[in-house]
């Protein structure tokens, strides 16, 4: 079975032939806002320590960035109802689960 690479449109409704917004960086995209409070909301006390690696740390703002494009794929197949492999989807919720961790560590390295 294909796997497919998603691509989300700026209303965050479209996937498919779409604006490729999550490869654009900076603060200025639509996405990067809704990134944010995703991943703030599982660690609220660290919401300031990650604006600051976001601005210092390019490692952590790629595996961030990784992070995001990961949850934003996994919730357009499960809400989509996009026929991938089992393997498929659990591969990527494993790698979402590794980069998580790897995120938090530096964060209470950093803090």
């Amino acid at each position: 079975m294909r796997s497919p690479k998603l691509t989300y449109s700026r209303s965050g409704r479209g996937i498919g032939k779409c604006h490729k917004l999550l490869a654009i960086g900076g603060n200025t995209s639509p996405f990067r806002v809704i990134s944010d409070s995703f991943f703030s909301h599982d660690f609220p006390e660290f919401r300031d320590t990650i604006q600051s690696l976001k601005q210092t740390d390019s490692h952590f703002t790629r595996l961030f960035d990784q992070y995001h494009e990961i949850t934003h794929e996994i919730h357009g197949i499960e809400s989509n109802d996009i026929n991938v492999s089992d393997a498929y989807l659990d591969a990527l919720k494993l790698k979402r689960v590794q980069l998580k961790d790897e995120l938090y560590q530096m964060m209470v390295k950093s803090g």
